[in-house]
């Protein structure tokens, strides 16, 4: 089916991108924005994924809503 083949894809992609900040981030592991940008992708990609299946997204999970570790620090 067409929307779970579009999941595949856009989880691929951001597989290579989570996999390229992983290998930096074990390369300066003092630089957290490294994880942040590896954090947002996910939840990109998760947002994507809902709204192409017309699911609503949990608010609590929106970029802004939630605070990390790395914000209270």
């Amino acid at each position: 089916d067409e929307l779970r083949e579009d999941f595949i894809a856009e989880t691929r992609e951001s597989l290579e991108v989570l996999t390229g900040r992983l290998i930096q981030w074990e390369k300066s592991p003092g630089d957290l924005s490294l994880i942040d940008e590896a954090f947002q992708e996910f939840v990109e990609t998760f947002m994507g994924f809902h709204q192409l299946s017309g699911s609503t997204f949990p608010s609590q999970l929106r970029p802004g809503a939630m605070q990390t570790s790395f914000d209270r620090s």
